[in-house]
């Protein structure tokens, strides 16, 4: 089965998304990636995939050879000047085609928010500590 050939020879999931092509992509995709032009997004589109760690493009490799129609997942980028991002991932295969070789993907960035997320567990953590470690007592009334 393709599971097993693909965890017996892993280079072959790389292998594979280097085929996938690119058709078009809005100015966003351009921003989020730092690239200004199409053609210079599409020269460099399979270093996206190179930096991704396998068992994620396993993952998603999976959801397509499973016959998935929709998949959606966090994940980390690199942006192709070498920013770290996090993004939120949408793929849609279209079913208007039986060979499945059309997909709609949306990407979203949410590094901020997740900045934010973790900003907020560093404080909580910090405020936890020093109510642990606080002399004096904090009396609540609950009514």
């Amino acid at each position: 089965d393709s599971r097993s050939y693909f965890e017996e020879y892993p280079d072959e999931v790389r292998k594979c998304f280097s085929l996938i092509k690119v058709v078009d992509v809005n100015d966003e995709v351009l921003k989020l990636h730092n690239v200004t032009t199409m053609q210079d997004y599409q020269k460099s589109f399979a270093r996206v995939f190179n930096d991704v760690p396998i068992e994620i493009l396993k993952k998603q490799l999976y959801f397509l050879v499973d016959g998935g129609t929709k998949y959606v997942t966090e994940s980390v980028m690199k942006t192709l000047d070498g920013k770290t991002k996090n993004i939120l991932v949408n793929l849609t295969i279209d079913k208007s085609y039986d060979d499945r070789s059309a997909a709609y993907m949306s990407i979203i960035d949410i590094t901020n928010l997740k900045d934010t997320e973790k900003a907020l567990r560093e404080s909580e953590k910090r405020y936890r500590y020093l109510f642990e470690v606080a002399q004096e007592g904090v009396l609540t009334r609950l009514e």
